[in-house]
């Protein structure tokens, strides 16, 4: 969850880049709370990059923004990351306002983190995506 994506500026800026005919292209990486706590952890104790102590919140502001990413990228690739030392695993990847599913299982654990959140689900996710080819 990047920090570019918990902004309310987030939606003006996808704007912007689209004014300016660019294609935009998100990567999406969602973590349960505690794996992105203890990932910012060990940043600061690795690379001595600095610790927000606002990890939790600004996860879920993300997670306020995710139908304002699916709505104005142009193509994205979502991961889910279960563990601080797991690499993340390639959810699903959209283009062109159609969504390929890559892996299920890490699918509904995205769901159910973003359930901890905010009141949406997948096929929530996946109609805002796809009704982009809708006339």
């Amino acid at each position: 969850n990047g920090t570019t994506a918990t902004s309310p500026f987030v939606s003006l800026l996808y704007d912007n880049a689209h004014e300016e005919d660019y294609d935009i292209t998100t990567f999406i990486v969602c973590a349960p709370d505690d794996v992105r706590v203890k990932s910012a952890h060990k940043r600061f104790e690795v690379e001595q990059t600095r610790y927000t102590h606002d990890t939790k919140e600004k996860g879920a502001m993300f997670y306020e923004r995710v139908p304002t990413l699916f709505k104005k990228t142009d193509n994205f690739k979502l991961y889910w990351r279960n563990a601080v030392n797991a690499a993340p695993v390639l959810a699903a990847t959209g283009g062109h306002g159609k969504i390929r599913v890559m892996n299920q299982e890490a699918i509904n654990d995205i769901e159910k983190d973003i359930k901890q959140h905010v009141d949406l689900s997948w096929n929530d996710l996946n109609n805002i995506y796809t009704s982009k080819l809708k006339p």
